[in-house]
Protein backbone atom coordinates (compact mmCIF):
# COMPACT_ATOMS: atom_id res chain seq x y z
CA UNK A 1 0.00 0.00 0.00
CA UNK A 2 2.88 2.70 0.82
CA UNK A 3 4.95 1.51 -2.58
CA UNK A 4 1.11 1.57 -3.88
CA UNK A 5 0.19 5.23 -2.93
CA UNK A 6 4.06 6.77 -3.51
CA UNK A 7 3.73 5.44 -7.18
CA UNK A 8 0.69 6.85 -8.22
CA UNK A 9 1.34 10.08 -6.23
CA UNK A 10 4.44 10.44 -7.93
CA UNK A 11 3.07 9.68 -11.72
CA UNK A 12 0.05 11.40 -10.96
CA UNK A 13 1.62 14.87 -9.78
CA UNK A 14 4.52 14.01 -12.96
CA UNK A 15 1.28 14.10 -15.15
CA UNK A 16 -0.18 17.16 -13.87
CA UNK A 17 3.18 18.93 -14.42
CA UNK A 18 3.48 17.71 -17.68
CA UNK A 19 -0.15 18.63 -18.55
CA UNK A 20 -0.02 22.07 -16.97
CA UNK A 21 -2.62 21.28 -14.57
CA UNK A 22 -3.34 23.27 -11.66
CA UNK A 23 -2.15 20.63 -8.51
CA UNK A 24 -3.61 22.95 -5.68
CA UNK A 25 -6.53 23.42 -4.55
CA UNK A 26 -8.03 26.29 -2.54
CA UNK A 27 -8.37 25.65 1.03
CA UNK A 28 -12.00 25.18 1.47
CA UNK A 29 -11.71 22.17 -1.22
CA UNK A 30 -7.99 21.01 0.22
CA UNK A 31 -9.20 19.80 3.61
CA UNK A 32 -12.17 17.75 2.55
CA UNK A 33 -9.55 16.10 -0.23
CA UNK A 34 -7.11 15.31 2.53
CA UNK A 35 -10.03 13.63 4.58
CA UNK A 36 -10.97 11.38 1.98
CA UNK A 37 -7.50 10.06 1.72
CA UNK A 38 -7.52 9.22 4.88
CA UNK A 39 -11.10 7.34 3.57
CA UNK A 40 -8.87 6.16 0.94
CA UNK A 41 -6.06 4.54 3.73
CA UNK A 42 -9.36 2.49 5.41
CA UNK A 43 -10.45 1.23 1.77
CA UNK A 44 -7.73 0.16 0.61
CA UNK A 45 -6.65 -1.69 3.99
CA UNK A 46 -9.98 -2.97 3.95
CA UNK A 47 -9.73 -4.73 0.27
CA UNK A 48 -5.77 -6.17 1.47
CA UNK A 49 -6.78 -7.09 4.72
CA UNK A 50 -9.53 -9.07 4.06
CA UNK A 51 -7.73 -10.95 1.25
CA UNK A 52 -5.50 -12.29 4.07
CA UNK A 53 -9.00 -13.74 5.87
CA UNK A 54 -11.39 -14.93 3.17
CA UNK A 55 -10.81 -16.20 -0.40
CA UNK A 56 -10.14 -13.69 -2.99
CA UNK A 57 -13.64 -14.13 -4.79
CA UNK A 58 -15.44 -13.52 -1.70
CA UNK A 59 -13.48 -10.45 -0.79
CA UNK A 60 -14.36 -9.30 -4.00
CA UNK A 61 -18.08 -10.05 -4.22
CA UNK A 62 -18.11 -8.26 -0.79
CA UNK A 63 -16.26 -5.44 -2.11
CA UNK A 64 -18.30 -4.83 -5.01
CA UNK A 65 -21.36 -4.47 -2.87
CA UNK A 66 -19.89 -0.37 -3.32
CA UNK A 67 -22.83 0.21 -6.03
CA UNK A 68 -25.43 -0.77 -4.70
CA UNK A 69 -24.35 1.36 -1.27
CA UNK A 70 -24.24 4.55 -3.71
CA UNK A 71 -27.18 4.02 -5.59
CA UNK A 72 -29.20 3.97 -2.08
CA UNK A 73 -27.40 6.85 -0.91
CA UNK A 74 -28.64 8.51 -3.88
CA UNK A 75 -31.95 7.58 -3.66
CA UNK A 76 -32.08 8.33 -0.36
CA UNK A 77 -31.11 11.62 -0.66
CA UNK A 78 -32.74 12.85 -3.35
CA UNK A 79 -29.80 13.06 -5.73
CA UNK A 80 -31.00 10.70 -7.77
CA UNK A 81 -34.85 9.34 -8.91
CA UNK A 82 -35.79 6.14 -8.09
CA UNK A 83 -35.34 4.13 -11.68
CA UNK A 84 -36.63 0.38 -11.43
CA UNK A 85 -34.69 -0.80 -14.13
CA UNK A 86 -31.64 0.74 -12.74
CA UNK A 87 -32.48 -0.97 -9.25
CA UNK A 88 -32.71 -4.59 -11.40
CA UNK A 89 -29.63 -3.88 -13.34
CA UNK A 90 -27.62 -3.47 -10.06
CA UNK A 91 -29.03 -6.83 -8.77
CA UNK A 92 -28.39 -8.54 -12.18
CA UNK A 93 -24.98 -7.02 -12.53
CA UNK A 94 -24.10 -8.21 -8.72
CA UNK A 95 -25.67 -11.69 -9.20
CA UNK A 96 -23.38 -12.02 -12.63
CA UNK A 97 -20.69 -10.89 -10.18
CA UNK A 98 -21.21 -13.88 -8.00
CA UNK A 99 -21.52 -16.11 -10.70
CA UNK A 100 -18.56 -15.21 -12.67
CA UNK A 101 -16.32 -15.50 -9.09
CA UNK A 102 -17.77 -19.48 -8.72
CA UNK A 103 -18.52 -18.37 -5.34
CA UNK A 104 -19.52 -22.70 -4.14
CA UNK A 105 -17.49 -24.18 -1.35
CA UNK A 106 -16.16 -20.62 -0.49
CA UNK A 107 -16.36 -20.01 3.38
CA UNK A 108 -16.33 -16.65 4.95
CA UNK A 109 -14.55 -15.24 7.86
CA UNK A 110 -16.36 -12.77 10.09
CA UNK A 111 -13.36 -10.35 10.62
CA UNK A 112 -12.67 -10.65 6.45
CA UNK A 113 -16.10 -10.17 6.05
CA UNK A 114 -15.80 -7.01 8.54
CA UNK A 115 -12.42 -5.61 6.51
CA UNK A 116 -14.55 -6.41 2.97
CA UNK A 117 -17.70 -4.35 4.01
CA UNK A 118 -15.02 -1.72 5.25
CA UNK A 119 -13.33 -0.86 1.82
CA UNK A 120 -16.74 -1.25 -0.08
CA UNK A 121 -18.07 1.52 1.88
CA UNK A 122 -15.22 3.29 2.02
CA UNK A 123 -14.92 3.28 -1.94
CA UNK A 124 -18.94 4.22 -1.96
CA UNK A 125 -17.80 7.65 0.45
CA UNK A 126 -15.05 8.11 -1.91
CA UNK A 127 -17.22 8.24 -5.00
CA UNK A 128 -20.11 9.91 -2.96
CA UNK A 129 -17.80 12.80 -1.29
CA UNK A 130 -15.21 13.34 -4.37
CA UNK A 131 -18.27 13.92 -6.32
CA UNK A 132 -19.44 16.26 -3.75
CA UNK A 133 -16.32 18.05 -3.02
CA UNK A 134 -15.16 18.91 -7.12
CA UNK A 135 -18.63 19.10 -8.57
CA UNK A 136 -18.11 18.97 -12.20
CA UNK A 137 -14.26 20.58 -12.39
CA UNK A 138 -11.21 18.11 -13.11
CA UNK A 139 -10.91 15.58 -10.45
CA UNK A 140 -7.03 14.90 -10.82
CA UNK A 141 -5.85 17.33 -8.05
CA UNK A 142 -8.51 16.31 -5.65
CA UNK A 143 -7.22 12.74 -6.25
CA UNK A 144 -3.72 13.75 -6.16
CA UNK A 145 -4.15 14.97 -2.52
CA UNK A 146 -6.13 12.06 -1.55
CA UNK A 147 -2.86 10.16 -2.69
CA UNK A 148 -0.67 11.96 -0.80
CA UNK A 149 -2.88 12.14 2.47
CA UNK A 150 -2.91 7.99 1.42
CA UNK A 151 1.13 8.16 0.77
CA UNK A 152 1.95 10.00 4.04
CA UNK A 153 0.12 7.62 5.87
CA UNK A 154 1.22 4.23 4.72
CA UNK A 155 4.65 4.91 4.46
CA UNK A 156 4.52 6.41 8.67
CA UNK A 157 2.84 2.73 9.14
CA UNK A 158 5.67 1.38 7.17
CA UNK A 159 7.89 3.30 9.11
CA UNK A 160 6.59 2.25 12.48
CA UNK A 161 5.66 -1.21 11.89
CA UNK A 162 9.51 -1.55 10.58
CA UNK A 163 8.16 -4.79 8.74
CA UNK A 164 8.67 -3.52 5.00
CA UNK A 165 9.19 -6.99 3.69
CA UNK A 166 10.51 -7.01 -0.21
CA UNK A 167 9.54 -9.49 -2.66
CA UNK A 168 12.32 -12.76 -3.00
CA UNK A 169 10.66 -14.20 -6.80
CA UNK A 170 10.15 -12.77 -9.95
CA UNK A 171 6.39 -12.90 -9.82
CA UNK A 172 6.89 -11.48 -6.89
CA UNK A 173 8.88 -8.41 -8.18
CA UNK A 174 6.91 -8.22 -11.16
CA UNK A 175 3.32 -8.07 -8.80
CA UNK A 176 5.41 -5.51 -6.38
CA UNK A 177 5.87 -3.47 -9.40
CA UNK A 178 3.35 -3.91 -11.91
CA UNK A 179 0.38 -3.65 -9.22
CA UNK A 180 1.08 -0.03 -8.54
CA UNK A 181 1.76 0.89 -11.76
CA UNK A 182 -1.48 -0.25 -13.23
CA UNK A 183 -2.98 1.49 -10.23
CA UNK A 184 -1.13 4.75 -11.31
CA UNK A 185 -2.54 4.56 -14.54
CA UNK A 186 -6.02 3.90 -12.99
CA UNK A 187 -5.99 7.16 -10.88
CA UNK A 188 -4.24 9.54 -13.78
CA UNK A 189 -7.42 8.58 -15.87
CA UNK A 190 -9.96 7.71 -13.80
Amino acid sequence: LCVRSSTSFVILYIFLACCRVSRTLPQHQRAPALGLGLVMMVSSYGLLGAISHMPVALVVITVYTYPIIVACVGWLSGQEPFRPYFAFALVVAFLGLMLALDLNGTKSNLLGLGLALMASVGVAVLLIGNERIHRGQDSRAFTLHMQGTAMIGFCAVAIMSGNFLLPVTLSGWIGFLGAPLCYAFASVFL
